[in-house]
């Protein structure tokens, strides 16, 4: 979370899908000076029947709409990044290096 200031009211505001979700949302709210918090599922299957997510985001009452635009930019790149990604695509490698250890 953000600790700058007092805490302030914190609203739900996604699901999120892992921690390198986590991480690239956390980021570019940070960059945004928006208060939030990240609470990890740590149900262990045994105590629930399905869980939900991976964990969930929580933003500061007053930056609603604001980290709403900041997470939905964060997931199209995400999701530009994934459909560009071709794992059969050729990709020149670097040349075999000669280094022999001992």
């Amino acid at each position: 979370m953000s600790e700058e200031g007092a805490p302030e009211d914190l609203i739900y505001l996604a699901e999120l899908e892992g921690l390198g979700d986590a991480h690239l949302v956390g980021a570019a709210l940070e960059n945004a000076s928006i208060p939030f918090k990240v609470a990890a599922n740590t149900a262990s299957g045994f105590d629930v029947v399905i869980p939900r997510s991976w964990g969930m985001l929580y933003v500061a009452r007053g930056h609603v709409d604001a980290a709403r635009e900041i997470l939905e930019e964060v997931r199209a790149d995400q999701k530009m990044a994934h459909e560009a990604y071709d794992p059969e695509a050729d990709v020149e490698r670097p040349p075999e290096s000669e280094f022999v250890a001992d």
